[in-house]
């Protein structure tokens, strides 16, 4: 266990060591860590969002045209423009989110 504790501290945990038993403390987890179990936005997953989100607006969208317009955007967004579209959302989080 002392020997997985310490391969994880720095890169997914941060650990405090004590004195008295118990030894060890989890006192937090490293954005490393939430990138690694899902928790933790990237480009992708936020474009994933964007165009789920634009998509349920167009199911819900009374006016024909403005349907049309947000199926389109959530198609771009699935397809040609997503590579785009995933670069500036991780550029704005690579800036925005500690690490």
């Amino acid at each position: 266990m002392v020997t997985a504790l310490d391969a994880l501290d720095g890169t997914y945990i941060k650990l405090r060591r004590g004195m008295a038993p118990p030894k060890w403390h989890i006192v937090g987890v490293t954005p490393a860590a939430r990138r690694a179990m899902g928790q933790w936005p990237t480009g992708a997953s936020l474009v994933e969002r964007l165009a789920a989100g634009i998509s349920e607006a167009a199911g819900k969208e009374q006016d024909p045209e403005q349907k049309r317009r947000l199926l389109s955007v959530a198609r771009e967004l699935g397809g040609a423009a997503k590579t785009i579209a995933i670069n500036v959302a991780s550029e704005m989080l690579e800036h925005r989110l500690p690490h």
